[in-house]
């Protein structure tokens, strides 16, 4: 009789062992969710400071804007000033070449 108690205490002890691993691996799964709900909601946190500063201080970011215009607008035309001089000599040795493969023709038609 003694054996027999002995054995379903092991037994239960045993099964209770198993439940205590599920439950630790089932709680670390959770805090696991939780640190990810943390991290969302502090992203959240920084999205809606972001927006109420847009909409409490729209001449901030509008400035911002009107800055980054202007920067890219001077960008624009010293890029309207550069191009021409670039395209022109593309053109002209463009012509070049049109004329020395011209003259290849004629060398290797007179060969």
């Amino acid at each position: 009789m003694v054996l027999r108690s002995e054995r379903e205490l092991l037994s239960m002890n045993k099964e209770q062992e198993e439940q205590i691993a599920e439950l630790k691996l089932l709680v670390e799964e959770k805090n696991r969710e939780v640190e990810k709900l943390k991290d969302l909601c502090l992203k959240q946190r920084e999205e809606i400071k972001c927006l109420k500063s847009a909409v409490f201080f729209p001449d901030v970011i509008n400035s911002r804007l009107q800055e980054l215009v202007e920067k890219q607008g001077s960008e624009l035309k010293q890029a309207k000033q550069l191009i021409p001089s670039p395209q022109r000599q593309v053109t002209s040795l463009t012509g070049q070449l049109r004329c020395l493969a011209e003259d290849l023709a004629e060398v290797a038609f007179d060969l």
